[in-house]
Order: structure tokens, then sequence, then C-alpha cells
């Protein structure tokens, strides 16, 4: 059985933590998809970047229970394979060449 199903099950401080918790990790999410939306979107016409950002306001609060974590769960799987599984290496690669260029 799910852990954090089971401390939201309980009566009592743990679970109002908890529930917090989630509150906050979601509202952290969709503020920081906001402040990267915004500084994408500098150059952009006000009125682009103003229905971009609403556009990024409406969706999580419109869209129904489950669509929201089905996409984090589907959105966690590709940054974390993207950051861990090809930019490190690609990182490594383009340092090793930057080192050779200047040993050269």
């Amino acid at each position: 059985e799910d852990p954090v199903a089971l401390l939201l099950g309980q009566n009592g401080p743990v679970s109002s933590a908890v529930l917090a918790l989630g509150c906050f990790a979601v509202l952290t999410t969709i503020l920081g998809t906001n402040l990267a939306l915004r500084s994408f979107c500098g150059d952009a016409k006000p009125r682009a970047a103003l229905a971009s950002y609403s556009f990024c306001v409406l969706t999580p609060a419109l869209a129904p229970k489950g669509a929201f974590f089905a996409a984090i769960d589907f959105a966690g799987a590709y940054p974390v394979t993207l950051l861990w599984g090809c930019a490190l290496p690609l990182m490594a690669l383009a340092q090793q060449n930057k080192s050779r260029r200047q040993l050269v």
C-alpha cells in the first residue's frame, strides 16, 4: 500500500503536514513553470506572453484530477533520462574535447 495514502488516512498533525507538503509541491511546480515561461517569453509581445501565462495557470486548474499526476509521471521520466542519461556524458565529452584543443 502507498505510504503517503496511509499518512493522509490518519487524523492529526501528520496528515495535515503531508497534505500541506503535497499542496506546496504542486504550487511550486506551477510557480516554477510560470517563471520559466515568463523568462522564455520575455521578448514576445505582451498579448502572446499573457496568453501563454494564462494557459500555464488555467490548465492545471481546469484539468481533471488524474491528468495532472499522469502528466507529472510522464514528465518526470523524460527530464531525468535526458539530464542523467544524455547530458552528463555529452558535457564530459565536450569538456574532454575542449581540454584537448587547449593542449594543442
